[in-house]
């Protein structure tokens, strides 16, 4: 490898990292173990804390047991995540959790405004099908519904990486690192989706107690990251700049 290369990669890890942003990091690993009751404040290390709501879960050893739907983290009004799907971002949604019931819809993350199509919101939930759903909801009131099948996916007792990527081009669903498929977004033309001002909920996808996420909890994350990057894309063509006065 030579000097050049070394250089440019360099430029595009550079880039790549400093253009991400962490906009909820949950770990729930400063918890003590026992009763996690309301009110009690629930860490955001990149954001906002926020707060427990719903009802009494179980702590232990950094993880939130709501087994019986006890519980969700509730951001109050004002905290709302906005999605800016007009250029090139690309948000993802992580929770890593061990699911143990599905017999009704229960919710991963969300923002329900008021159920109507004219407001901005989104969802993303596992049916009682051991499905992956999302609802994405953009601000001019075109929404799309999709249904990921991962019943093959999902085992009940078994840790899973879940996760959603989202940008202004298609929606992919992950399950431990191996997509489920995607759906594309090209129809969402409003740019933005969910709204700052109202809020927004973890662990669910709104507060009704049946739609809360059944199991166990390890983390939840959600992410933001340009992609490309202008600054990559600056570097490549720097790169062949270069590339092209040493020939």
């Amino acid at each position: 490898m030579n000097t050049t290369t070394k250089t440019f990669i360099s430029l595009v890890a550079t880039a790549s990292l400093t253009q991400a942003a962490s906009l909820v990091d949950i770990t729930f690993s400063d918890l003590a173990d026992g009763d996690l009751t309301n009110g009690t404040t629930i860490t955001n290390t990149s954001g906002t804390n926020g707060l427990w709501d719903g009802g009494t879960a179980t702590v232990s050893s950094g993880t939130v047991d709501t087994s019986t739907n006890d519980g969700y983290i509730n951001y109050a009004s004002g905290h709302g995540l906005v999605m800016d799907l007009s250029g090139s971002n690309a948000y993802t949604f992580t929770a890593q959790i061990t699911i143990q019931d599905l017999t009704a819809n229960t919710g991963v993350f969300g923002q329900i405004n008021s159920w109507t199509s004219d407001n901005s919101e989104y969802w993303m939930r596992l049916t009682s099908a051991e499905d992956y759903q999302i609802l994405l909801r953009d601000s001019t009131g075109t929404q799309i519904v999709h249904t990921f099948d991962t019943s093959a996916a999902l085992i009940f007792g078994v840790e899973h990486t879940l996760s959603l990527v989202i940008d202004g081009t298609t929606a992919e669903a992950f399950v431990d690192g191996n997509s489920q498929g995607t759906v594309s977004t090209t129809t969402l033309t409003g740019g933005t989706i969910g709204t700052a001002g109202d809020r927004a909920v973890i662990g669910a996808y709104n507060s009704t107690a049946g739609n809360r996420f059944d199991g166990i909890a390890n983390s939840y994350s959600i992410t933001s990251v340009p992609e490309p990057s202008s600054t990559a894309l600056l570097g490549l063509a720097g790169l062949a700049l270069i590339l092209r006065r040493r020939k």
